[in-house]
């Protein structure tokens, strides 16, 4: 992700709607200067792979001080380390996922209103994605699945693989979801098409697969509380997690992959006034 700023600002703000074609422009008080950043697909990914290694290891480390290290999970060194254990709400992991999984609803949301504005087709299946982007930022972000993992576990007195009920209507879910995409797949351009079916892929493994493997671990340890103590578990939730964050990593690329195609580049421009 480049930046490039401009210290001659513009003798007039542009108008919403006549930022060239390839940007986008936003007006935002102050009396800052001009800047123009251009998003490159493979810059922003080398950028978020970095990030996502320093998150996964950092998690890693915290899950370990808090259940080997730390006296208690109460102590105030466990408390500290909550904030970047890769199973803790909220902690820098979560704000992460949740904001690339928004950021992936935005500029699905923005393909979707180009291919609008051009009379392309599949503007209600852009649309659609867009939703399901921003149910599942909303998902990561207040934990919307797991609410209802324990009532679920209880009424179908689950164990095992599925000691975590709640990857049964997960898994029906992401069948409905393969099924309602599958025509838009075939009519979106090959590149694009590979690239969703590997970031798709990718998080499902991570999300439902790896889940599955919790739940023998908690099985394993006779409880809940115990799974969590062990180093399976901290095994299980790294891997797990990296997974979910690669998926979503591959989807954003390939969105901004596709604009950048269509567009010859992404910029955004700011323009600072009074």
């Amino acid at each position: 992700m480049n930046s490039a700023p401009d210290h001659a600002a513009p003798s007039e703000a542009p108008r919403p709607g006549r930022a060239a074609a390839g940007s986008a422009g936003v007006i935002v008080a102050g009396r800052l200067p001009w800047l123009d950043f251009h998003l490159r697909p493979r810059t922003v990914a080398k950028v978020l792979v970095s990030v996502i290694v320093v998150l996964i290891t950092l998690g890693t480390v915290a899950n370990i001080v808090i259940y080997h290290v730390a006296p208690d999970p109460d102590h105030r060194l466990a408390r500290l380390m909550h904030r970047f254990d890769l199973g803790f709400e909220p902690s820098l992991a979560n704000w992460y996922s949740s904001l690339v999984l928004l950021l992936n609803a935005v500029v699905v949301g923005i393909v979707a209103l180009l291919k609008r504005q051009t009379g392309q087709p599949l503007v209600k299946h852009w649309c659609a994605l867009s939703g399901l982007m921003l149910f599942m930022a909303v998902d990561e972000a207040i934990m919307i699945h797991e609410m209802f993992d324990k009532p679920l576990r209880e009424l179908l007195n689950t164990g095992g693989l599925l000691y975590f009920a709640w990857v049964i209507p997960g898994s029906i879910l992401v069948a409905l979801v393969g099924i309602g995409f599958a025509g838009f797949l075939r009519e979106i351009d090959p590149r694009t098409r590979r690239l969703f079916i590997a970031a798709g892929t990718v998080f499902v493994v991570g999300a439902i697969g790896m889940e599955l493997l919790a739940g023998l671990v908690m099985s394993a340890h006779g409880s809940e509380a115990a799974g969590v103590f062990s180093y399976g578990h901290t095994f299980e939730q790294a891997v797990e997690e990296a997974l979910e964050m690669v998926g979503a990593l591959v989807f954003l690329y390939a969105v901004l992959d596709l604009l950048s195609r269509e567009l010859g580049g992404v910029r955004l421009k700011f323009w600072f006034h009074e």
